[in-house]
Order: structure tokens, then C-alpha cells, then sequence
């Protein structure tokens, strides 16, 4: 922040210590820099420590899958602004409940051996557990009712640091989010996913264009019109 970055995310990776003071602390940081620069974290990740196949897992201070779960309902209600940060480290099924209490981003079909995305390697730096695609991925946070983003409008057009700040505390970014939600989501579905996917996709950006309001509505289903008849890089 000194240096002139005024745009962080913070996390620990839970289990090498006391998961209750780690939690704690993300939050005690959080306020620090919202008290002294006016910025809090742009996202907080919540990683927890897996098992390699070079290392022994012994540790005293395990957090269980319960455990992992409670961490994010406690930092989603202490840091609401935040966007929160789930990796393949976990199961489906955690991803799939973290998402209903306060995660908003998430990786697919990650590879933990140097090389691997463009080499079968075996040796992996820690162990993923979910090893779905990215279309299946995408399915199950379709069949949950969520709808999935490709957005980084926000830190091409510059709206970092105090300026996101006061769209993400006030609850505004929301007009900025979803219909940037719809458009690159709308792309995914027209260059990368299967019919079948398509389908499922198209039906819950009817259910989310809807959400929004009415001039915003119209603006966004012009870009969705656009998007189908070939152009591309549409953000609010």
C-alpha cells in the first residue's frame, strides 16, 4: 500500500496453526488497512493445507471440512464487502455449500505440478480434490442457480482501490457485476460449451437479465444480441 498497490487480497493457509486465531487475524488485518488506508481486501482466500505426495500429513492443528465451512460464514458476515476465494483444494460437494454461504470465486481443472498444463506430471505440489473440468464446473453452479462471471472489467478500466471500495461497500457493484456476468458468461456459452450446457446456460441468463433494472435490462440484452451475431469484449 505504501508502494503505490492499492488493490490486495489477503489469506492464510488454514491448518498450520489454530484455525480460530488465523480467522481472526484475517479479520483484524482487514479492518487495519480499511482504518489506515481506506481500502480493504479486494478478496480473502481460504485455502486449507493438503496432503503432497512428498509429505507426511501429521498436523496438530487439522481443519476439518465443518471447520472450513464455519471459517467462511464467519469472514463473509465480518468482511461483506470482500470477494472470497475457494480453490480445488476442496471436494465438490464443500465447493457446492461454500458457494451458498459467502464464497464468490472459484478455480476448475487446476494442476499443482509445474509443467502439468502442458504435460501429463506426475508429481503434484499438493494434492486437488476436485478434478472436474471446467464444464462441470460450470453445470453444477448452473444447477445450483447461481450465475457464473468471466468478468475483469474492474481492473481494466482501473476501479481499484478506493474507488471499488465504494461501490463493493455500498452494494452498487451489483450494477456493474451481474450484467458483466451476463456478457462474458454469454461468451463462454458461445465459443467453449457444449449444447447441452448451452441450454442450461441460456436459461439462467434469461433468469438474471431479468434482475436488472429496466434501461440496464435493455442495454445488456442489445450486447447479448451482439454477442450471438459474433462481436466480442463487451463490459460495463
Amino acid at each position: 500500500m505504501i508502494a503505490g498497490i492499492d488493490d490486495v487480497g489477503l489469506g492464510v493457509l488454514f491448518g498450520l496453526f489454530d484455525h480460530k486465531f488465523d480467522t481472526l487475524a484475517l479479520v483484524s488485518h482487514s479492518q487495519y488497512l480499511d482504518r489506515k488506508y481506506n481500502v480493504g481486501p479486494h478478496t480473502i482466500s481460504v485455502p486449507r493445507f493438503q496432503p503432497a505426495p512428498s509429505v507426511d500429513l501429521d498436523l496438530p492443528h487439522e481443519v476439518t471440512e465443518d471447520n472450513l465451512l464455519k471459517i467462511i460464514s464467519i469472514l463473509r458476515m465480518a468482511v461483506p464487502y470482500t470477494g472470497m476465494i475457494i480453490s480445488t483444494r476442496e471436494r465438490p460437494e464443500i465447493r457446492a455449500k461454500a458457494f451458498q454461504i459467502g464464497i464468490s470465486q472459484t478455480s476448475a481443472a487446476s494442476m499443482t505440478s509445474p509443467g502439468s498444463y502442458g504435460k501429463k506430471v506426475s508429481l503434484q505440489q499438493f494434492c486437488t480434490q476436485d478434478h472436474r473440468s471446467v464444464d462441470e464446473v460450470i453445470t453444477s453452479v448452473l444447477e445450483q442457480g447461481l450465475l457464473p462471471s468471466f468478468c475483469t472489467a474492474c481492473y481494466r478500466v482501473g476501479r481499484t482501490g478506493e474507488s471499488i471500495m465504494r461501490l463493493l461497500k455500498t452494494g452498487n457493484i451489483h450494477e456493474l457485476c451481474r450484467p458483466n456476468a451476463l456478457l462474458t458468461f454469454k461468451e463462454y456459452l458461445e465459443d467453449n460449451a457444449p449444447q447441452q450446457l448451452r441450454v442450461k446456460g441460456e436459461d439462467i441468463i434469461d433468469k438474471y437479465l431479468q434482475q436488472l433494472p429496466s434501461n440496464l435490462r435493455k442495454e445488456t440484452q442489445a450486447r447479448l444480441e451482439r454477442i450471438e451475431n459474433g462481436e466480442r469484449d463487451f463490459y460495463f
